[in-house]
């Protein structure tokens, strides 16, 4: 059983890699400043660490006019929601039928949004 556990977690990311199907690697990066181990702990927070994330990657298609209209993630409260529901978390991070439908975030990004999440949802 711990060799079937070792095994995937060594072939889990090479599957997230290889799985990527986005046309540029710039599309899915947002700018992070390097984190100084002096600093107090900052919480991230909706405005800062979030949009970015979500207006690069989900607003194309979860906003009014957009292909996924039914759902959408345009404003705080609508991704507060998502996010407080698990399903923004869940849907990024599911290799059977990820969002974006372009392939599964990097995992730098989708820990931005768990972190978020774990810091309790801050707007600012």
């Amino acid at each position: 059983m711990r060799k079937i556990i070792i095994t995937l977690l060594l072939l889990t990311p090479l599957l997230l890699v290889c799985s990527c199907s986005n046309d540029h690697e710039d599309d899915l990066l947002i700018a992070v400043e390097p984190i100084d181990p002096t600093d107090p702990i900052v919480l991230k927070n909706y405005n800062d660490d979030v949009k970015p994330i979500i207006d690069n990657n989900c607003v194309n298609c979860h906003s009014n006019g957009g292909s996924a209209s039914f759902y959408l993630l345009e404003t705080y409260d609508q991704v507060r929601a998502s996010a407080a529901s698990g399903s923004l978390y869940s849907r990024m991070t599911d290799a059977a039928n990820p969002m974006p439908a372009s392939g599964i975030l990097p995992g730098t990004v989708t820990q931005i949004i768990d972190d978020w999440i774990n810091d309790g949802l801050l707007e600012d």
